[in-house]
């Protein structure tokens, strides 16, 4: 769980094995990248990062997020601040 002051932009890499993804920010989904590509023994083989990107706001600087066993929550500062109060 990360909270971010409002009017966050960045552009957001997230991945989780075993859980989801919540934001209480207005996201919208980025192009995915394109897989490495690799030749082992003459065959190619392709990878994925298996990160999926979002943009909220303007997007800017990249932050990337990943979790195993959990969830990952990009929450509002305030808007955790008043439900803590509630």
């Amino acid at each position: 769980e990360v909270a971010f002051r409002p009017g966050l932009s960045a552009n957001i890499l997230l991945k989780t094995f075993n859980g989801q993804v919540y934001s209480d920010f207005p996201v919208s989904y980025l192009p995915p990248g394109k897989p490495m590509k690799q030749t082992k023994d003459g065959k190619f083989i392709y990878k994925s990062n298996d990160f999926y990107g979002v943009r909220v706001g303007a997007g800017g600087p990249e932050l990337k997020f990943d979790a195993f066993n959990g969830d990952i929550r990009i929450l509002n500062q305030e808007s955790l601040i008043q439900r803590k109060r509630l």
